[in-house]
């Protein structure tokens, strides 16, 4: 393996690099921006609370979730024992999946604020001529001093290399929505997700846990594109 070369297994949580994996853990960590990774970080614990999850705890969807290989035998009227609390209600909802991705969709809108101004449009023989589709030196000059060794990392990778390709070759529907994301997440003065400004806790008459309601970011601007996507997330508590 490359010495500067790092391997995260996302499903286990292993770590493979050659150097000390504490450092590289530490050294990450301290690279992200410090204000939107608190935001994140507890907007994640408190979804993770929401759904009755510890940390180190493996959610209990995951027994059934394609996604993990496992295959759980269910009908209509068969019932996971954890379905039920020692109360004989029905147990917290899974992590809301949705609302963890729009956290991090709120995270990459925050840091690559108007990055767009650094498009560079290509010419007509952009193919052969070299030049950059990105004028990344004027994003990371513009950046402030928390922001600009993390952005330095980002806008150096493949990832973002293709984003930025996608971007400007066409109008690729994601890239179309993530634009929207960005100006709606900096031009609106409620905040969104679960530790928004819209939150609103319904309580219920039947005894069972208290639902948490929310907006999500990508739910408002792809309403604005497709009017039937509209949705709110729902938490239970």
């Amino acid at each position: 393996m490359p010495e500067d070369s790092v391997i995260i297994d996302l499903d286990s949580g292993d770590i493979d690099c050659s150097s000390d994996r504490y450092e590289v853990l530490k050294q990450c960590w301290n690279i992200i921006p410090s204000e939107p990774r608190t935001i994140l970080v507890q907007e994640i614990e408190t979804l993770c609370r929401d759904a009755g999850l510890v940390p180190g705890q493996e959610p209990i969807d995951s027994q059934i979730d394609s996604a993990f290989d496992a295959s759980v035998p269910t009908t209509s009227t068969t019932t996971l024992v954890e379905d039920f609390d020692g109360r004989g209600h029905r147990a917290k909802d899974p992590l809301d999946d949705r609302a963890v991705q729009d956290s991090f969709l709120r995270f990459f809108c925050s840091i690559l604020g108007g990055y767009e101004r650094y498009l560079v449009v290509p010419d007509v023989d952009f193919v052969i001529s070299g030049n950059e589709w990105f004028d990344a030196k004027g994003f990371l000059a513009s950046a402030s001093q928390d922001y600009a060794p993390y952005l330095g990392s980002l806008v150096s990778t493949q990832l973002f290399q293709s984003f930025i390709q996608r971007r400007t070759e066409a109008s690729d529907l994601h890239c179309v929505l993530f634009d929207d994301c960005l100006a709606e997440f900096h031009a609106s003065t409620v905040p969104y997700g679960r530790l928004g400004g819209d939150v609103e806790t319904i309580t219920s008459v039947d005894g069972e846990d208290p639902q948490v309601l929310f907006s999500l970011l990508v739910d408002q601007c792809a309403t604005e594109l497709h009017p039937e996507m509209a949705d709110t997330s729902v938490s239970d508590v």
